[in-house]
């Protein structure tokens, strides 16, 4: 997990370096590499590395360390949250034409058919939860 934080941190870093503390991206890596073996030590351990609770558990772990650097580096708290705003961003931006495919097929019959079908087994249920 440890591995795959950094490459996200890496690959997000231009949204969220903080540039008005003087800190060079270098520095700030290192910085980051120290804190997240901090948070890595009391992360809960998952069961799978796929689906969207490991996700989210993966990011909130890479907030926490984001956020203890950016303590340290003497941030206030609406400057630590614009940047976790901004690499959450840069994360879920999706190019444009994978934006279109993806809406394409979102409203495509074969996705209404889908979703037709576990409306229907789902009001079938006992407690109507699909």
């Amino acid at each position: 997990m440890e591995i795959e934080l950094i490459a996200i941190f890496q690959k997000t870093i231009n949204a969220h370096h903080p540039i008005q503390t003087g800190i060079t991206q270098t520095d700030y890596l290192m910085k980051f590499k120290t804190a997240l073996a901090r948070e890595m030590m009391d992360a809960p351990r998952l069961d799978t590395d796929h689906g969207n609770l490991a996700t989210y558990m993966k990011l909130s772990v890479l907030v926490m360390a984001m956020t203890n650097v950016y303590e340290d580096l003497g941030l206030s708290e609406y400057e630590i949250g614009e940047l976790i705003y901004k690499t959450a961003d840069a994360y879920f931006h999706m190019p444009p034409a994978k934006t279109w495919i993806q809406s394409k097929l979102f409203f495509s019959g074969w996705n209404k058919r889908q979703i037709l079908k576990r409306q229907e087994v789902s009001q079938k249920s006992e407690n109507g939860i699909n």
